[in-house]
């Protein structure tokens, strides 16, 4: 062997050590600035899609994944009150499906639901390629996405773990009473029209569906009421790609599923999301469809669900205001 061929071999195994040394650094960073909690402070990017972080280990029955339909439609404290089944949701404005994704992973990492209920809007929602190959480096390596967080990792790692659970008020449920009507006139007109779920969307959908099966959580496709983002060509997508990943799917704009809407009356933004009104019909329909369906638990004698009763009480407090 030339000296020059050595001096190329010394080189790359010295590459290949350091190249070693840095995945061993970012894995340990990645450990040590992944967020302990669900609050803002301690680096979860989204407090209201992240506060289920915050739940006790294997207390949430049911989770809810989308974006904002999703919180503006589900009400975990009404449901509670109802049927006494915990549920989540783990809800964010403008959800992608890697971002859902990745909370879906992580909120299953302490609990173990028996249902997953996917909000259909985010499923049409479109990303890219390169979008989705980021979201996989973060969830590899967190530390790409958290790397802020330094400035909390000194004097001592102590700093980086949140020193109580947290979660939101209302168990990821956006309360609003805002009013402003929306057109539907032409709501739901009938179609044999289907629009296709893009290649790479369908792709991460049938991936939540097939991890929800092997964790042992039912995952549903449910569609919340909208005139702005849902019609039949989507409807007939959803319920074709249903059909083949043989999955429950519920569109509550349309056919025996229909929640009576008043678009006068129960939406705050013109028919794109629902106001407290309009959750309240869809929580009562979904809460009653899971709890007899599903046969959820009813926790409410079990004194270590007490603080769901507390939440409520402050639920009821704030509607009446």
């Amino acid at each position: 062997m030339t000296a020059l061929s050595k001096e190329r071999l010394r080189a790359a195994a010295c590459a290949a050590a350091v190249a070693a040394a840095m995945a061993v650094l970012l894995v340990a960073l990645s450990t040590l600035f992944l967020p302990k909690g669900g609050q803002q402070a301690y680096g979860t990017m989204s407090v209201e899609g992240g506060g289920v972080l915050g739940e006790p280990d294997e207390t949430v029955d049911v989770l809810f994944i989308g974006d904002s339909e999703t919180y503006s439609a589900f009400s975990p404290l009404q449901m509670w009150a109802d049927h006494g089944f915990t549920s989540y949701v783990c809800a964010t404005g403008g959800q992608r499906l890697p971002y859902g994704n990745m909370l879906l992973h992580r909120a299953t990492e302490a609990q173990k639901p028996k249902v997953v209920v996917i909000e259909t809007n985010t499923i049409y929602a479109p990303f890219s390629a390169e979008e989705a190959a980021m979201r996989a480096a973060q969830d590899a390596l967190p530390v790409i996405e958290f790397h802020n967080r330094w400035k909390e990792a000194f004097p001592g790692p102590k700093n980086l773990k949140a020193p109580e659970a947290w979660s939101t008020e209302f168990k990821g449920y956006y309360l609003n009473k805002d009013v402003k009507a929306g057109d539907a006139s032409r709501h739901m007109e009938k179609s044999d029209r289907v629009e296709e779920i893009p290649a790479l969307n369908r792709q991460y959908l049938q991936s939540m569906v097939d991890y929800c099966k092997q964790i042992g959580a039912k995952p549903i496709l449910v569609s919340t009421p909208s005139t702005v983002n849902w019609n039949a060509a989507r409807h007939n997508g959803i319920q074709q790609f249903a059909k083949e990943a043989g999955v429950e799917y519920i569109d509550l704009n349309t056919g025996q599923s229909k929640i009576d809407i008043d678009w006068n009356a129960d939406t705050r933004d013109g028919g794109d999301h629902l106001n407290h009104s309009g959750a309240t019909k869809v929580s009562a329909w979904i809460g009653k469809r899971l709890a007899e369906t599903y046969k959820l638990p009813d926790h409410r004698s079990d004194k270590n669900y007490s603080s769901w009763h507390d939440a409520l009480a402050l639920y009821q407090e704030r509607i009446k205001e």
